[in-house]
């Protein structure tokens, strides 16, 4: 191997890939406010502050509930996650869904599991995507996902205001595209 190649962890086959079509990066990453150019980045839904968490490895943010919900709650793709619990109002995320932006392919895996997996990113394993758009700035990685934990939001990027416009275009992606499933 060469020694500039970079390579997806081993640790990845502890999650499982998901035969779901995964909506293209506008309607999807962007709109639930993942920036940057990070291959990977999980996802979870927490109780604590009833709204998506986005992980990247290097830093947790809030992302954007509406496109979430609509996501996450279409029929096609509750019957493909049904069994896992990505957490929600009433319980706390026991399985992350793992985003590999480049491949556009979605694993899932015990929220102990995927953070694994953002550690070979963090650590520069895992090469970046082509410059998309701006590098978010990296920080502490945050568990947020406690009962009862206090947040200090200023260390968190505030949530993307999305366009109804792309929330509908999502909605009918995914009536076209999951539905089946």
């Amino acid at each position: 191997m060469k020694g500039t190649v970079k390579v997806i962890p081993l640790a990845i086959r502890k999650l499982k890939r998901l035969r779901m079509r995964l909506p293209p990066p506008h309607l999807f990453d962007e709109l639930l406010g993942c920036s940057g150019n990070r291959r990977f980045f999980a996802l979870y839904w927490s109780r604590a502050v009833r709204a998506p968490i986005l992980n990247d490895g290097f830093l947790e943010t809030f992302g954007a509930p509406d496109p979430y919900r609509v996501w996450r709650y279409h029929p096609g793709v509750n019957a493909a996650l049904a069994g896992y619990n990505l957490g929600d109002a009433a319980e706390t995320a026991d399985h992350w869904l793992l985003v590999d932006r480049k491949s556009r392919v979605l694993y899932i895996g015990a929220a102990a599991d995927v953070p694994v997996v953002l550690d070979y990113q963090k650590r520069g394993v895992i090469d970046p995507l082509p410059e998309t758009g701006p590098v978010r700035k990296t920080g502490d990685s945050m568990d947020i996902q406690g009962e009862g934990a206090v947040l200090p939001t200023k260390r968190f990027k505030k949530p993307m205001m999305f366009n109804m416009k792309l929330l509908h275009e999502l909605e009918e992606w995914i009536n076209a595209n999951v539905a089946g499933h």
